[in-house]
């Protein structure tokens, strides 16, 4: 039996629709870490944000210098470990 605080199916499901939504076309740092911030518990925004971080610094190796310090500067390092 579920407990009394879990969401009910439907909402869980909407939940993630609109947390999908808060990154969808996300062409920034700031906007991807607000996103994350503002819906810790989606599995699935965790997951794509992390993917955007990625494309948006560079990617995982050789990434921009500029980009990348940045989102260290903007808490992307911490989002990303909280994410996991």
């Amino acid at each position: 039996m579920p407990p009394n605080d879990a969401p009910h199916p439907s909402e869980s499901a909407a939940t993630e629709v609109e947390a999908l939504k808060a990154i969808e076309g996300a062409t920034d740092i700031q906007a991807v870490l607000a996103a994350m911030r503002e819906h810790p518990r989606s599995a699935d925004l965790q997951f794509r944000a992390c993917q955007l971080l990625t494309g948006l610094t560079g990617g995982v190796t050789g990434g921009d210098a500029e980009k990348m310090s940045r989102a260290r500067d903007a808490g992307a390092f911490e989002a990303v470990v909280l994410a996991m």
